[in-house]
């Protein structure tokens, strides 16, 4: 099985249990281009399998910048051999920094790389970060791998039952297991009710939404999104900065993790934040 194919999740428990149990591929060989760092990455795919890169746009060795240029670039200097296949997440941040026609342009460049050397792509996506154009675009040229429903101990729990669960966790009790990065929403079908689930998911992680509160109460639904992406962005910089971190705690004492971790859930000044843990953990 050669050529691009899609997941319908982005949970790295199901993508990853899923691929184990579905896909037979030549020693196990996988090309990972994860949003995880390589510690929490780790926990779904041992390091024998295959090289790993983290998506972000932080340069740092086994970073890859979220743009077409930058993929590509990265496939063609390890290039998979016949029968391995290549899990690259985070589409809708690809679609976000570039735009919609540049990336379907990387979409059919690496269709036509992995089906000259036979192996192949598998992109984890959440279909509702998509517009219909974009998507309908994406299934023709990377169909459905389907996920099995009658195996639920294998691929973990389904969306909608994470969905109900309705333990909140305080910041002070996040975890990393707890930090994830969820898909952007676009505007298109954007409403309270979608924003409401989406504040649920960022409370359970333990951020402070207090900013965004006022979304809720908005008539006009175009200014209500544009404080929801203002605070989507200050959220995805947050999880990017707390997972620096976690990979160079031994170069932070504990009470400056403590603080900037409270800045950062907080919502607190983020670019300088960023920037004052970036220049600590480069100057130590």
């Amino acid at each position: 099985m050669a050529g691009l194919f899609t997941i319908e999740t982005v949970d790295p428990h199901v993508v990853y249990a899923l691929l184990d149990d579905r896909l037979e591929f030549e020693n196990n060989r996988m090309h990972c281009f994860s949003r995880l760092p390589m510690r929490q990455l780790l926990r779904f795919v041992p390091s024998h399998r295959g090289p790993m890169w983290w998506i972000s746009e932080q340069e740092q060795e086994q970073s890859v910048a979220p743009t077409p240029d930058a993929l590509l670039s990265a496939l063609q200097q390890d290039m998979p051999s016949e029968n391995e296949v290549v899990v690259v997440e985070s589409l809708d941040w690809f679609v976000t920094k570039s735009g919609e026609d540049e990336v379907l342009n990387m979409l059919q460049n690496c269709d036509a790389i992995a089906r000259n050397q036979g192996f192949t792509i598998v992109f984890p996506v959440e279909p509702l970060s998509f517009e219909t154009r974009f998507w309908t675009r994406l299934r023709s040229l990377a169909p459905m791998l389907s996920i099995p429903k009658d195996e639920p101990n294998n691929v973990g729990p389904s969306a909608e039952e994470e969905e109900e669960k309705t333990q909140e966790v305080a910041s002070s009790q996040v975890d990393e297991h707890q930090l994830v990065h969820l898909v952007s929403l676009p505007l298109s079908g954007f409403n309270t009710t979608i924003l409401a689930k989406r504040m649920l998911q960022w409370k359970r992680m333990g951020f402070d939404l207090a900013e965004l509160e006022p979304a809720t109460l908005m008539q006009d639904v175009t200014v209500a999104y544009a404080l929801y992406a203002l605070i989507e962005d200050k959220i995805r910089s947050s999880v990017d900065a707390m997972r620096l971190i976690d990979a160079h705690q031994e170069k932070l004492t504990v009470t400056e993790t403590e603080r900037y971790r409270y800045r950062l859930m907080n919502l607190h000044d983020i670019t300088r934040t960023v920037e004052e843990i970036e220049n600590l953990i480069s100057s130590r």
